[in-house]
């Protein structure tokens, strides 16, 4: 399985749960909302991330990426 370049803004195509998805505001990712762990909430919206990587650089500089 090839590494997921983060670089890329394509949407992924591995979310087969049926759970609602959200896009990850950092790469571009389609990731599912079942993962509390990976979800961040900034002024009242929560966030989901498809890795810790991409979660701990929007905590960096939430307002690059909410706006």
């Amino acid at each position: 399985m090839n590494a997921y370049n983060h670089n890329n803004t394509q949407s992924c195509c591995h979310n087969k749960s049926g759970a609602e998805s959200r896009k990850d505001p950092v790469c571009g990712m389609t990731v599912p909302e079942e993962d509390d762990s990976l979800r961040y909430d900034y002024k009242g919206t929560g966030y989901f991330f498809c890795s810790p990587h991409c979660l701990e650089t929007f905590k960096k500089d939430p307002g690059k990426f909410s706006a």
